[in-house]
């Protein structure tokens, strides 16, 4: 179980594979599960990550509204704590 703290909770990820980086972002209402026919697929190629948004699948649940201003922060802290 892979996640990074980022401020209060975690962010929590699927990672497979070597390579250049794929990161592969769930819908409203789902979690990384949704990728998992697609990444067996692209691990042979790729490093991919999977990643459950803020208050989605195995990720911490804050208070307040989420919006698709603070999912591209939450992903712009998660893609620079792994230096991609």
């Amino acid at each position: 179980m892979n996640s990074l703290k980022l401020e209060d909770w975690n962010l929590y990820y699927e990672e497979a594979g070597a390579g250049d980086p794929v990161v592969l972002v769930h819908g409203m209402d789902s979690d990384h599960t949704v990728w998992n026919g697609i990444l067996p697929l692209l691990e042979g190629t790729y490093r991919v990550l999977a990643v459950d948004l803020r208050g989605h699948g195995f990720s911490g649940k804050t208070p307040g509204n989420y919006t698709l201003k603070s999912f591209a922060s939450d992903l712009i802290m998660f893609l620079d704590m792994l230096n991609i």
